[in-house]
């Protein structure tokens, strides 16, 4: 029984102990193992990702949609391992809202359409793109808003921001 107490108590100390704080070497070595190559990744994903909208904007047809719809994947999946692992600069800029605000508000997307501006964080980025490419019509009335000048010139907007 007196060796249970001494358990409890033992055990109560180390339940109040602080988490330990993670020195430089740790913080480096997140950094270059972890959030470097995601940054890169993202960086690039992002670059063949407005590749691939101005392409399919130059020829806007199923086949080009489709390889934008993936960039575009590819682009979200790499932004959410980077979202997964945020640093000090992503949380002060409050980049997770500029880059994919959610909830995607397509009312606010298309008035930005009409108007030729993206006035806030709810008309930018990924999720405005999501709306862009898959929408809620069907892939063939998708594709054919799409070839709509304004409409690829907005996508592309998103595609290089």
């Amino acid at each position: 029984m007196k060796a249970l107490g001494i358990c409890i108590v033992l055990s109560v100390g180390l339940a109040q102990a602080e988490p330990a704080v993670p020195d430089a070497v740790w913080s480096q070595a997140w950094l270059d193992q972890a959030y470097l190559s995601r940054h890169q990744a993202l960086t690039q994903a992002a670059d063949v990702l407005a590749s691939a909208t101005s392409a399919f904007c130059q020829r806007s047809d199923a086949q080009q949609l489709d390889v934008v719809k993936q960039r575009w994947l590819d682009a979200s999946q790499a932004w959410r391992a980077m979202d997964g692992a945020p640093a000090e600069p992503m949380v002060q800029e409050r980049l997770g809202r500029k880059i994919d605000f959610r909830p995607t508000r397509p009312n606010d997307i298309e008035a930005a359409i009409a108007g030729g501006e993206a006035s806030n964080a709810a008309t930018r980025g990924l999720s405005a793109m999501e709306y862009l490419l898959w929408g809620d019509a069907a892939p063939a009335e998708q594709l054919n808003q799409l070839q709509q000048p304004a409409r690829c010139a907005y996508l592309l907007k998103q595609a290089q921001s």
